[in-house]
């Protein structure tokens, strides 16, 4: 998102920035779609809370990604 320097003029920085949270579905573990949701939200919340302009894994999604 920062390459592509999208202007506007009410974010400080003056151009467009993205946050966003990652939640997955892992085959063979059973979840709700509303936990999906619920950790790719937390996630989001991370993100704006560790300064925004930046994407959060859900830990449960690190988690798995290491085993």
């Amino acid at each position: 998102m920062r390459e592509l320097g999208i202007a506007h003029s009410g974010n400080p920085s003056g151009t467009l920035t993205l946050s966003a949270g990652l939640s997955a579905f892992v085959p063979g573990h059973r979840v709700s779609s509303e936990r999906l949701l619920k950790e790719a939200d937390m996630a989001l919340y991370a993100a704006k809370s560790a300064g925004r302009n930046r994407v959060e894994v859900a830990p449960e999604v690190r988690q798995h990604t290491r085993s």
